[in-house]
């Protein structure tokens, strides 16, 4: 990002209807166009009380400290979870935090001392999910079918043990979500900093300005904290890239940006000058964002295409590098590659604990052989049932999953590794979980996972063969596709590398990169 740049004329634009406009506004803000920076330039025009929201607290730390250093102490920055605690926390000045809070309920739900540990780790997905969505505020806790619909977009029947249906698992998530919210006066969690003060109807400090980072990905319980802070006269400023909502992290709606323009009435004003993206970048970027530019200072930088077999070659990557894929099974693929090449390497952007439990299923260290046969069969009924539904991406999303078990298990077995339990330390391996914290190392991820960062210089994986997903038929799917591409390879600040890769012929039991 440019640090020294006169405002753009988009910019002066949206300074302009901050001190002459009225009502709410939603800035479209595309990769690398200088968010920050404009919401900084608006914190110094305003001089009423003002909300800064940041999606995580590193963004927050780094909104109170440039705030801090202009003098606009008059701005509030801080994360949405952290503007409902605050109130809670006055309420009940000695409830404790604690994040294994759902744990020890959903421990006491399935049964004292012969407690499932997979169930209970369902079951905490579910609930955190739920408090997610503000079940009890929007739509009864006792509601079956919500229930279902987490279960569903979630892929937790992964995660619940085959001993339980998914009525009983309902069943108990209920009682798990109601003794949580009974209990919040003693003790809460990271959701129920947003959902208590919602289902108690605590009331929230209000600002004449609410602004918000990161719009597109707001869930329902975040932005009825935000909508709680304004009162009346309230103007809300909603910053996001709705070609950016490529996924509902967080029970986030796809699109989460225009509910807010109608709940609101919001007008709407462009940022789409990137700082971030070289020329030749922004020219493939405008295939899906034909609004977006490069500033007139941005270097003209490269995309280049190299076919696969070039990956392999020696010093091709260094830990600054990233690589990318839509989907996570070549990325595993080529870092086991990579790692018995000498090139240490990590995979980021996975549900390890959804892999794990989908590994141990069926027996926490059954063999190999036999849990194969349990993954093909589990794999066929899975995506025919996705498939009958017409949920494409689910069952494209399980048989992804499926695949990439199968290829780990098969590859383990072939270096005379028999059991699952040698599954779950390859994950584990692969996937860093016991990575020292800081290490500099070669990351591959999903274009999921690069969201929100930047590289100077980005290998993407085969969007020839995985872009788009062969899976999206809908309007709504391919518009989900579009951005991906969108978001992949606008994370380059210099240099995009589009890695081709072949498509697999029905002859061949090998991927490209086991050959």
């Amino acid at each position: 990002m440019l640090t020294n740049y006169k405002l753009s004329e988009q910019q002066e634009a949206v300074i302009d209807w901050v001190k002459n406009g009225e009502g709410s506004l939603n800035l479209i803000a595309r990769a690398g166009c200088g968010k920050t920076s404009t919401l900084m330039e608006i914190a110094k025009v305003i001089k009423e009380p003002a909300y800064m929201g940041a999606f995580n607290k590193a963004i927050a730390d780094e909104f109170q400290a440039k705030l801090k250093m202009q003098g606009s102490y008059h701005v509030d920055g801080r994360t949405i979870h952290s503007a409902g605690l605050a109130p809670w926390k006055k309420a009940y000045p000695k409830v404790e935090i604690d994040g294994r809070k759902c744990r020890g309920i959903a421990k006491q739900v399935v049964g004292g001392l012969s407690w499932d540990n997979k169930l209970v780790n369902a079951l905490c997905s579910a609930v955190g999910y739920g408090k997610q969505q503000a079940l009890g505020v929007t739509r009864p806790f006792t509601d079956a079918q919500a229930w279902q619909e987490i279960i569903d977009y979630y892929d937790l029947r992964d995660e619940i043990p085959g001993a339980y249906t998914t009525e009983s698992f309902i069943e108990m998530a209920g009682k798990v979500y109601v003794r949580s919210l009974d209990l919040c006066d003693e003790v809460i969690d990271f959701d129920d900093m947003l959902l208590a003060p919602l289902y108690h109807r605590m009331p929230l400090r209000k600002y004449r300005w609410v602004m918000v980072d990161e719009a597109q990905d707001t869930n329902q319980a975040r932005r009825l904290i935000l909508f709680s802070m304004m009162g009346e006269g309230s103007r809300m400023i909603a910053v996001g890239d709705p070609a950016q909502a490529i996924y509902g992290f967080a029970g986030a709606n796809s699109n989460s940006m225009d509910l807010i323009k109608e709940a609101l009435g919001s007008q709407e004003l462009p940022l789409s000058v990137t700082y971030r993206c070289p020329k030749a970048v922004v020219v493939l970027a405008q295939q899906w964002v034909p609004d977006i530019t490069a500033h007139e200072s941005a270097p003209e930088g490269s995309v280049t295409t190299i076919e696969h077999t070039k990956l392999w070659e020696r010093g091709m990557f260094t830990p600054d590098d990233v690589i990318l894929c839509r989907n996570t099974r070549p990325l595993v693929g080529i870092a086991q590659r990579l790692r018995e090449a000498g090139t240490p390497c990590v995979v980021e952007g996975s549900n390890t604990q959804g892999l794990v439990a989908l590994a141990t299923k069926w027996g926490d260290n059954i063999n190999l052989d036999r849990f194969l046969d349990h993954l093909d069969e589990y794999r066929a009924k899975e995506v025919a049932k996705w498939t009958a539904k017409g949920k494409e991406e689910k069952a494209e999303s399980v048989g992804d999953r499926c695949d990439m078990l199968s290829d780990l298990a098969q590859d383990l077995m072939h270096h005379g590794r028999k059991y699952t339990r040698d599954l779950v330390n390859h994950i584990e391996l692969l996937f860093g979980v016991n990575r020292r914290e800081g290490e500099h190392i070669l990351r591959l991820c999903t274009v999921h996972r690069s969201k929100g960062r930047e590289w100077d210089r980005v290998f993407l994986i085969g969007r020839n063969r995985y872009m788009p997903s062969m899976f999206a038929h809908s309007e709504w799917e391919m518009e989900q596709e579009r951005n991906l591409q969108y978001v992949a390879v606008t994370r380059a600040k210099k240099e995009l590398v589009e890695v081709e890769v072949p498509f697999k012929s029905p002859e061949s039991k090998k991927e490209w990169w086991e050959r």
